[in-house]
């Protein structure tokens, strides 16, 4: 693994990804004694290689059959306890969301002459049309959490890559390589690599004391685990035991999901795909449509109500 991609990950999020217990995973932090240092967060971690080096212990399949009891207890009581507040809680927040998803399509609507004028194959255009596709998908992912669709957390990924190009094209509008990029996403169907926009969104938002490109990988790994299809994300909408080292599946997932936790907490991960449209419309349009004196104050009182109601949830 390469030194850039071997970066610390907290010890839950790596337990999470062998799908094993915390308790058996600090089990092995104990006896191997691997290179121990901090996340982005400061919290305690471990070298994202070290989980290469967890799935060949003689003794994992035995700890994944004890993760899977545990777990299927907990479906258990949550299916005794739980489960409509899970649901209740899910629809609650759902229905917030679709709320700001309103204000936010009224307040990209005020903007479409402005941004018709800016002229066609502009980057300002172009930014407008792909924030208007972020809205639709955010939309969709709403609608069919609500539903009940664990898998449209797939849609998470999207949301964040469509922002980034309209980004990037208004960031690197002076430069040969953004102007060929927006000509050929106009005119052949081109969309620049997501990378590439990352790196140069680190680029113009570089500071000495924030790794803000390594903070934007870290928030699109979490939500790319949604879109690849690995068995950790299958199992976290289905229900399934492993005993004696024998799988049974008890309940596959073909629409609507029955696991009412994971459906609570894709709901309350959705929310940072909100907070992230609030933010983006506000840094993209700014200075280039440019936006109103009072939508710019419209735009940081909802940041701050993002911030407060972040701090109240203790994410």
């Amino acid at each position: 693994m390469s030194k850039d991609k071997d970066y610390f990950i907290s010890f839950s999020e790596a337990a999470f990804a062998l799908g094993i217990t915390d308790k058996d995973f600090l089990e092995w932090v104990r006896q191997d004694r691997p290179e121990i240092g901090v996340n982005y967060i400061n919290k305690k971690a471990i070298r994202k290689s070290y989980l290469e080096k967890c799935i060949f212990k003689n003794d994992y399949l035995k700890k994944l059959e004890k993760s899977f009891q545990v777990e299927n207890q907990e479906i258990e009581n949550e299916i005794a306890n739980k489960i409509v507040f899970y649901q209740k809680e899910r629809k609650y927040l759902i229905d917030n969301y679709l709320v700001l998803i309103a204000d936010l399509i009224e307040l990209h609507k005020k903007y479409e002459d402005t941004a018709v004028m800016h002229g066609i194959e502009s980057p300002v255009l172009a930014a407008y049309l792909l924030f208007s596709r972020a809205i639709a998908i955010l939309s969709c992912l709403c609608e069919n959490i609500k539903q009940g669709f664990y898998y449209a957390g797939s849609m998470l990924r999207e949301i964040d890559e469509t922002l980034d190009v309209a980004l990037y094209f208004i960031l690197s509008k002076d430069k040969d390589t953004g102007k060929n990029d927006l000509m050929k996403w106009y005119r052949v169907g081109f969309s620049p690599s997501h990378s590439k926009c990352r790196k140069t969104i680190a680029e113009a938002t570089k500071n000495k004391t924030f790794d803000f490109e390594f903070l934007m990988s870290t928030i699109y790994g979490k939500k790319s685990a949604f879109i690849h299809p690995t068995f950790h994300s299958i199992r976290d909408c289905c229900i399934i035991s492993f005993e004696n080292e024998r799988v049974l599946l008890k309940n596959l997932c073909y629409g609507i999901s029955l696991r009412q936790e994971r459906l609570y907490e894709l709901a309350h991960f959705a929310r940072s795909s909100i907070w992230t449209c609030f933010q983006q419309f506000l840094f993209i349009f700014v200075s280039s449509m440019p936006l109103n004196q009072s939508d710019i104050d419209y735009l940081v009182e909802y940041d701050r109500i993002f911030r407060e109601w972040d701090r109240k949830l203790n994410w």
